[in-house]
């Protein structure tokens, strides 16, 4: 059911010096965080170019980013103000991520995991993107599988008027290479057996385990690795594929980007969820490693806005709801 791939070779950094925004500069044009509380259950921390008026005519598409595990919205810092002049871009900070905050403690474990975040994110989005007639839900790495979660939510609840998912350099049907099983269950069932407080040695050690054995950034505080081990660790890889094989069936629209040298994901698995997934872009860079939003996000932001536009003219959303 995959589209066309297209290989993009070598085109992997900002063009010439410039001709764009600085990453500084495109960094502070992200909007102020706003805050929407989910009474009882969590604040979920989000950023809404809305806010900030940007586009010069009404949009007639919602973009949604959701980041990974370990990550923020800031991780599409230079992708938003690429897309916010052809669509209305929203990206959120999962439970237990930046100032999303779990207000049930003894919650606190179901609502960072993968399905219970995704859960509350849809709860959260639906009230964000409210009236929004066309919206796409962009996942990066683990943010992959919250986008198809997403989706799914949304072929049942019918609240958010989710038109295709976008899924760059995503997680898929396996654990990937930089999937950590032992140490996750163990730090998981640590943090499980601690709350609702959580111990400063599960902290110390999530936070190692992501920065020394998996190689990411150490420059975060230390809740931030623990609500991302948890959410690694609840990862339902069965149900990934069943809800995978549930939207290509439903025709769901799907863009998939990778790059040849992600050193954390396997291509096999990008190109598994490619031919999984229904019909769409595929987007190859020989370049760019695992952070595709950030070393190729001018390439992305002009495929993708064009890519929805089209999905939105060929398929009219009273069609779309059918």
């Amino acid at each position: 059911m995959s589209g066309t791939v297209q290989l993009i070779a070598d085109r992997s950094f900002p063009p010439t010096a410039g001709s764009t925004p600085s990453t500084r500069s495109l960094a502070s044009a992200l909007p102020e965080p706003q805050y929407l509380t989910l009474e009882g259950k969590c604040v979920i921390e989000y950023i809404d170019t809305a806010s900030i008026g940007t586009a010069s005519t009404p949009s007639l598409i919602c973009i949604v980013l959701v980041h990974g595990a370990p990550g923020t919205y800031k991780d599409f810092r230079r992708l938003v103000p690429l897309l916010q002049d052809s669509a209305r871009v929203v990206a959120i900070n999962l439970p237990g991520v930046g100032g999303s905050r779990v207000l049930d403690q003894d919650k606190y474990f179901d609502s960072v995991g993968a399905l219970g975040a995704a859960r509350l994110a849809y709860e959260a989005l639906a009230q964000i993107c409210q009236g929004e007639e066309s919206v796409f839900v962009a996942g990066h790495s683990f943010g992959g599988h919250t986008a198809i979660n997403l989706a799914t939510l949304d072929a049942a609840h019918r609240r958010l008027n989710v038109r295709g998912i976008i899924l760059m350099a995503s997680a898929g049907h396996r654990p990937h290479r930089a999937f950590w099983p032992i140490g996750s269950a163990v730090v998981a069932n640590t943090v499980r057996a601690d709350l609702p407080m959580i111990s400063s040695a599960a902290k110390t050690v999530a936070k190692l385990g992501y920065t020394k054995v998996v190689g990411f950034p150490g420059n975060a505080p230390r809740s931030y690795y623990v609500s991302s081990i948890i959410r690694s660790y609840c990862t339902d890889f069965n149900l990934i594929r069943q809800q995978t094989k549930q939207l290509a069936a439903q025709s769901v629209p799907a863009f998939i980007a990778w790059a040849k040298d992600d050193v954390f994901i396997e291509e096999v698995i990008a190109k598994k969820l490619s031919r999984d997934c229904h019909a769409g872009p595929r987007i190859v860079f020989e370049k760019g490693g695992h952070n595709i939003q950030k070393t190729q996000a001018h390439v992305l932001a002009k495929e993708i806005a064009a890519w929805t536009r089209h999905v939105v003219v060929q398929t009219p959303t009273h069609q779309a709801k059918l």
